[in-house]
This record gives structure tokens, sequence and C-alpha cells, in this order.
């Protein structure tokens, strides 16, 4: 019997920088493939091709309206949930505030380990 190969595509939203080496840790798990991109616009264009599984951002980095029509974006395109991951510093209540306005469902503090973001996802 064959197994099948699945991949699982993560999208990024975050500066260059953190974009950079989370796709290279994401990249070389098995079974996952992450694109890096630096804002809203690149992260809405890049939705229809990588028709993401996870979404990873960076908290501060893109506004949350935007942030929450990436999200839509996203769902749209994949006809189903996709889990939102942020990467943060320290937290405070407009952080929470929109951590239960996108339904973040985990928050890596930075500097986060590259263990704890392929555990997250």
């Amino acid at each position: 019997m064959a197994t099948e190969k699945v991949t699982r595509n993560v999208l990024l939203v975050a500066s260059e920088e953190i974009g950079s080496a989370a796709s290279k840790v994401l990249n070389s798990a098995t079974g996952l493939h992450a694109q890096a991109v630096t804002g809203p616009r690149a992260a809405l264009g890049a939705i229809g091709a990588l028709k993401p599984h996870f979404i990873v951002f960076e908290a501060g980095r893109v506004p949350m309206p935007a942030m929450q029509a990436v999200k839509n974006m996203a769902e749209l395109a994949t006809a189903r949930k996709v889990p939102v991951l942020m990467v943060c510093g320290p937290t405070d209540e407009s952080i929470e505030q929109l951590r239960s306005s996108l339904g973040v469902v985990e928050v890596l503090d930075e500097p986060y380990e590259s263990v704890a973001l392929l555990k997250a996802i």
C-alpha cells in the first residue's frame, strides 16, 4: 500500500528577519512548507497559491483589521478554519484583545525557540 505524502502549508506574516528564520525552521521539518511575507497585501496575494493550513503572524507588524482580512481570505480560499499562531513580545491588554478577536490558538513569546514553533504547528 502506497503512502501519500501530506504537506501542511504555513503562511508567515512577519518582519524579514523573523519570517526568514521561521521559514527555514519550518521548511526543514517533514511535511511542512512555509512561505514568509512582510505585510498584509503580500499575505493576501500568497493565499490563493499557498492555501495555508496555518497562519503565523508577528503581533504589531500587521494592524488587526488587515490580519482579520488575511484570516478571512485564507478560510474562504481553503473552505476550512485556519488556525492562527501569534508571535509577540510581552503581552498586554491590546495583545489579549487581538488574540481573542482573531481566535489565536497559540501565542509564542519573543524570542521563541524553534522547537516551540514546530510544536505549536
